[in-house]
């Protein structure tokens, strides 16, 4: 089973690139911040105290990050979440994949509503600098 997610972005690919990489940017649209990054092959990647950790597979500055993706909690298998970013003139298409999935997988269920979440969050903050103004839980 897979995930795939294309949006497109009104900046160019340096600044959208720069907020997968980066944790205070990161931060800023993210459900969760980015507390690791060593950006090479077989590096560490993680998000939140104890939340999702992976090991970066593949890795082309300004154009793909990939990286294995478990969240701590759970003991699912390993899955695989791939950026893919292509200029087109003045707006860069981002494409996210996550793939791996076992049939079945609560993981699944999880990342198919974050996911969506995460990337209109990233999209709206390049390019109006806000972040969503998302209701507040009724009390």
């Amino acid at each position: 089973m897979k995930f795939e997610y294309v949006t497109y972005i009104s900046a160019d690919s340096s600044k959208v690139w720069n907020a997968l990489v980066e944790p205070a940017v990161v931060r800023e649209y993210y459900l969760c911040p980015l507390t690791e990054i060593e950006p090479k092959i077989d590096g560490r990647i993680s998000y939140g105290e104890g939340m999702i950790r992976g090991k970066i597979t593949g890795f082309k500055e300004g154009e793909t990050l990939a990286h294995t993706f478990s969240f701590d909690q759970n003991s699912e298998p390993e899955t695989l979440v791939t950026y893919r970013l292509k200029a087109i003139g003045e707006i860069t298409e981002l494409t996210l994949t996550h793939e791996g999935f076992a049939e079945g997988s609560k993981t699944y269920g999880d990342v198919t509503g974050g996911w969506p979440t995460i990337l209109s969050q990233l999209k709206t903050y390049l390019e109006t600098g806000k972040k969503l103004p998302w209701p507040k839980p009724q009390q």
